[in-house]
């Protein structure tokens, strides 16, 4: 059975959004997830500083996206915004 966290919530301007997101083998996720952080940082053009949040520092959709391929699935329940 996979990994799921039943809710996540964001809190930012504009306002709060509630995502499900769900996978499995949280240390493998966590690996992945640094290693794209840290290769989306040293591009080129990236322009952002200081302590983020990682719905700061990168855009969250493009994000869980790239993530698939491990495995990571995301869902935002309408009205969530």
């Amino acid at each position: 059975m996979p990994l799921q966290f039943e809710r996540v919530e964001v809190n930012g301007l504009p306002g709060e959004r509630i995502v499900i997101v769900s996978g499995s083998d949280p240390y493998g996720l966590t690996a992945r997830t640094t290693v794209e952080g840290a290769l989306r940082c040293a591009a080129e053009g990236y322009d952002r500083r200081g302590a983020l949040a990682p719905s700061q520092a990168f855009d969250p959709a493009d994000l869980l996206d790239s993530l698939r391929s491990a495995g990571v699935e995301y869902e935002a329940p309408s009205g969530s915004q």
